[in-house]
């Protein structure tokens, strides 16, 4: 469903209004969009050494 993904972004800020952490792939270049449209910014990265292999980056929203 289109604008669903931003309902859930929207509720999850509301439950955690100071901050939010999240991490997605780094080959994901559309999570990263989406993110960063509703405000994440990155602010670390990892070198892929997690159960998938594959480097991810943190992302992190401050009200």
């Amino acid at each position: 469903n289109q604008g669903l993904g931003t309902a859930l972004v929207e509720r999850a800020k509301a439950e955690r209004p100071e901050a939010l952490d999240l991490w997605t792939f780094k080959s994901n270049r559309g999570a990263q969009r989406f993110y960063e449209r509703h405000g994440f910014r990155a602010v670390g990265a990892t070198n892929g050494d997690n159960e998938e292999g594959e480097a991810d980056i943190h992302y992190r929203w401050v009200k």
